[in-house]
């Protein structure tokens, strides 16, 4: 038992599913992380593309994880003063990033306070996600995020500024929703001094559910129709059926695992999507005894240098180690210097998982000494 809970105000950018999640997250374990973990968890503020919440002081999980239950069965929205259930909050509709920025800054941290982060990526920039991000860093806030932008255009300098801020910058969600990849690599392979050669994957759940689908006889569209049904892929696939989701996924494991010197950028990944593949195409490939897969990896040559990487169709031979996978499965495979290949796999990714890899960084950056 933990004597005396320690105030953690939480700022949430983005309310769709992943923090939505994350708030019915927060409200099922808050009494745990308060007696086990002496957090006491309160939400400052939530933002979103279309309206905000700003509190004068602070609000449980539980209004937050009622407010997320309203926003999803469209009874309540975030630009609407009448859908604000408690005293002391103020609204704001369409918030500018300026605005946005404005709020970080109110956010009193003579405690602890963090940013939770999930907006939709912007695979040229990272942006606005890297301003808000920074700009609670500044604030001496810590920062954890499920976007993959920041980490592939401006992770070390968002590290740097957590260092010298003493606060923590994670992005475990960045990469197959929250299947602890960064972290396994960080205390699990380098303390041992194991040097990263290679890594392929499946690191896309909407391809990888397509083409299980088309294996199954759909057609591309009848398959893309069930992954938006199911919540996994987005209303505008382009990014997933391009490779591009998959290539900025590679370029943020290079940057995390620091495959190459310098990090390879995103213009120099290789990348052919599957817009084009057929459903003869692929049941050609199944008769065969081989599956089609969107696979992206990297790797440095014997004497180091830049990473080269890919994203391409591949078949995939029983013996494969990412032949197994099936419906939205994603997996990866790193080969080092020190250990036989090792496969970290994901059945059926949800945005429960996402949420949870958030839910963990956050607990990892507030509590590190519980983490191994």
């Amino acid at each position: 038992m933990v004597a005396m809970a320690e105030e953690l105000s939480l700022v949430l950018v983005g309310f769709g599913s992943v923090n939505r999640a994350f708030c019915r997250l927060l409200a099922r374990d808050a009494q745990c992380l308060e007696q086990g973990l002496g957090l006491h968890i309160r939400i400052r503020a939530i933002v979103a593309r279309h309206g905000a919440w700003e509190a004068d002081t602070t609000f449980p999980p539980e209004v937050a994880a009622k407010l997320a239950d309203s926003v999803a069965s469209g009874l309540a929205r975030l630009d609407d003063s009448s859908s604000v259930p408690i005293e002391g909050i103020t609204v704001f509709v369409t918030p500018t990033a300026e605005t946005i920025q404005q709020i970080i800054r109110r956010t009193p941290v003579t405690g602890k306070g963090c940013l939770v982060e999930a907006i939709d990526v912007d695979y040229d920039a990272g942006e606005p996600a890297t301003t808000f991000i920074s700009e609670a860093l500044t604030h001496g806030m810590h920062a954890v995020s499920a976007n993959k932008g920041p980490v592939v255009h401006h992770r070390a300098r968002l590290l740097a500024d957590a260092k010298t801020k003493g606060v923590r910058y994670l992005h475990e969600s960045a990469v197959m929703d929250g299947v602890p990849i960064f972290s396994s690599w960080a205390a699990g392979f380098q303390p041992g001094g194991a040097r990263l050669l290679r890594f392929r994957g499946v690191l896309n759940s909407t391809t990888s559910l397509i083409l299980s689908g088309m294996e199954k006889g759909q057609t591309m569209s009848e398959a893309l129709s069930e992954a938006q049904k199911l919540g996994i892929a987005e209303a505008d696939p382009k990014g997933d059926l391009s490779g591009m989701d998959a290539a900025v996924k590679v370029v943020a494991l290079c940057a995390a695992f620091q495959l190459g010197e310098p990090v390879v950028q995103l213009k120099e990944v290789t990348v052919s999507g599957m817009e084009e593949v057929t459903l003869e195409q692929v049941r050609s490939m199944r008769s065969s005894g081989r599956k089609l897969r969107l696979v992206g990896g990297a790797e440095v040559s014997a004497d180091g240098g830049r990473a080269t990487a890919r994203v391409m169709l591949e078949a995939l031979a029983p013996e494969d180690p990412l032949y197994g996978l099936d419906g939205a499965d994603t997996a990866l495979t790193l080969y080092t210097d020190r250990l036989a290949p090792v496969t970290i796999t994901q059945k059926g990714s949800t945005v429960e998982d996402t949420a949870f890899g958030l839910f963990a960084d956050m607990v990892r950056a507030c509590r590190p000494e519980t983490c191994v």
